[in-house]
């Protein structure tokens, strides 16, 4: 049970709502299930903000002490500043023994922004209730405000006496889910007020339920509830400078992040650029994560850093290893820099001792070989003229724009009509499609592309967008399916076959997207394994990859 009341008070009433939650209390008095329903309104000022003259609320006549059947009636606080709404029953506590009348509860709505609980901002007002077994005093006769003599009308703000005490109203709530003492629970600040005999004016709503002077009202900024808060790191947003440090705007680069730690829902990937798409994690559970911006070959990273909206230190992620500790309730905003590469005219195609050459490439969904039915290429270059071009009459001059190529992976399960519509809304097409991956490669013109790629990736069913980049090779050996192994001479292979002699066997386990079990390198080195997506021996491979890792492992040589 959280509670947060008044210094001084604190442990008595912790130990007393604990208590009173589980059961020690025999007393019907104590026990809250039979107190009547109050009546709540939502979205008023708060206590100052509604009363007619200055408040000092120095009194302590009604205090909340605590809490009972509490019970989250949504999905709780998901985030810190996402809503909860919830019921319970709060015990109302009279100190002495003179009666208060039209006893109000106002509760802060909006998080207390202005750092004065509820008495200014946004707030919920509440009043005990007047139906048995909730306490009416009142009856019919008080008067209309400014008026002499009975109303002759029921007065339905609930009061409370020494023989009525304490009382425990039910009042559902539903607030902004905010934690600024970081112990991890609901922040509920919240003032009482009431009014003294005589001066206690006909009262039918809770926004009626004003104090009679300045001094009858009590304000706790610390009260709160046993609702758990998570952190969250809100933004992730890329920078991008030029050599000389200069902010570099104009030239749209996407960033892949990987957010992992103790919460049960992560790994987590993450996606923003350097011009309007910013990465925001889930809810995070306190403790210690890792926030890793992926390599990219174009930028290198010179700064990390994270900074907390709740005044905690700045975290430089650089000098952790992408280490960041995030609080209960705490909400953290990150900002990574990246500075271009420097082209190097010796470096844009380099060639080993095969003659093999490459461009930069996303090894995560590298395909082998360069033959369009098999690649994923980054960008498609001029039209040829073809002989079908000159028969339909089209023009041969004309210039065909380029295309850049992203791969697109959708949320798991989405229709087609869906991820064709969220291509064709943003200015793709589509070319090449991985179901069993959920992706998509999706071309836009090049003079555009960064903009509508960054406006699908804002698209809820899009997971990640990222540039599809290309791998050439320039010649082919002795083999004829060695133009499809471009990774061999990667790792040097290509100079240790015929030196070395390899002795013995062994059965390796790919875990990839399946294998080509047609595939003539592959057929004879091969078993049957096992499918996590439809339970088959894994003997197809809708993507590539897998047989591409696989010939790596166990492709037959000298075949040609």
């Amino acid at each position: 049970m959280k509670l947060k009341t008044r210094t001084g008070l604190r442990q008595i009433r912790k130990a007393v709502a604990l208590l009173a939650l589980t059961g020690v209390f025999g007393s019907p008095q104590m026990i809250a299930d039979d107190s009547g329903v109050a009546d709540v309104m939502d979205n008023l000022g708060c206590l100052q903000d509604e009363s007619d003259f200055s408040l000092n609320c120095t009194a302590n006549d009604i205090q909340i002490m605590g809490v009972q059947n509490l019970t989250i009636l949504d999905d709780g606080c998901l985030y810190p500043g996402d809503t909860v709404t919830f019921s319970a029953n709060y015990e109302i506590s009279l100190s002495g023994d003179k009666a208060r009348h039209d006893v109000g509860i106002w509760f802060s709505q909006d998080g207390d922004p202005n750092g004065q609980g509820a008495f200014s901002g946004t707030c919920s007002a509440a009043t005990l209730g007047y139906i048995p077994p909730s306490l009416d005093l009142d009856g019919t006769g008080d008067s209309l405000p400014g008026a002499n003599g009975e109303s002759n009308i029921q007065d339905t703000c609930g009061d409370i006496d020494a023989d009525n005490n304490p009382l425990f109203p039910s009042i559902t709530l539903t607030v902004a889910c905010v934690d600024n003492d970081g112990d991890g629970q609901l922040d509920l600040p919240a003032c009482t007020s009431w009014r003294q005999k005589g001066s206690n004016e006909l009262c039918t709503s809770p926004e009626q339920t004003l104090p009679g002077s300045p001094s009858k009202c009590g304000c706790d900024t610390e009260f709160g509830v046993a609702i758990p808060v998570p952190g969250q790191i809100a933004s992730i947003n890329v920078v991008t400078v030029d050599a000389n440090g200069e902010t570099v705007s104009d030239d749209s680069g996407f960033f892949d992040f990987e957010l992992t730690g103790p919460d049960l829902d992560l790994p987590e990937y993450l996606i923003a650029n350097n011009i309007d798409v910013t990465a925001t994690s889930s809810g995070l559970d306190a403790g210690i994560y890792n926030l890793i911006q992926a390599p990219n070959v174009d930028w290198e990273l010179i700064s990390a850093d994270c900074t907390s909206e709740q005044g905690q230190a700045d975290q430089d992620l650089i000098a952790t290893g992408g280490n960041v500790t995030v609080g209960n309730g705490e909400l953290l905003n990150c900002t990574f820099i990246n500075q271009v590469i420097a082209a190097d005219s010796s470096e844009l195609a380099t060639a080993n001792d095969t003659g093999t050459s490459e461009t930069p490439n996303d090894e995560s969904l590298a395909t082998t070989g360069t033959d369009e039915s098999n690649s994923l290429p980054g960008a498609v270059a001029d039209a040829d003229v073809s002989d079908a071009d000159a028969a339909s009459g089209s023009d041969p001059t004309a210039v065909v724009e380029e295309e850049v190529a992203y791969i697109v992976r959708f949320k798991p399960g989405l229709a087609a009509i869906n991820r064709k519509s969220a291509m064709s809304t943003n200015g793709g097409k589509n070319s090449k499609s991985i179901a069993k991956l959920d992706m998509e490669v999706v071309r836009f013109p090049a003079s555009s592309h960064a903009g509508k790629a960054a406006a699908m990736a804002k698209n809820p069913n899009v997971v990640r967008i990222e540039l599809d980049r290309t791998r050439a090779i320039a010649s082919i050996p002795n083999d004829t399916d060695f133009s499809q192994q471009w990774s061999l001479p990667k790792i040097g292979w290509d100079q240790a076959y015929g030196v070395i002699a390899p002795a013995g066997t062994a059965t390796v386990a790919v875990l990839d997207t399946g294998i080509d079990g047609t595939h003539p390198d592959l057929v004879a080195n091969i078993i049957p394994g096992t499918s996590i997506l439809d339970g088959s021996n894994g003997l197809t491979d809708s993507n590539g990859h897998g047989t591409s890792l696989a010939g790596i492992v166990a492709a037959e040589t000298s075949n040609s």
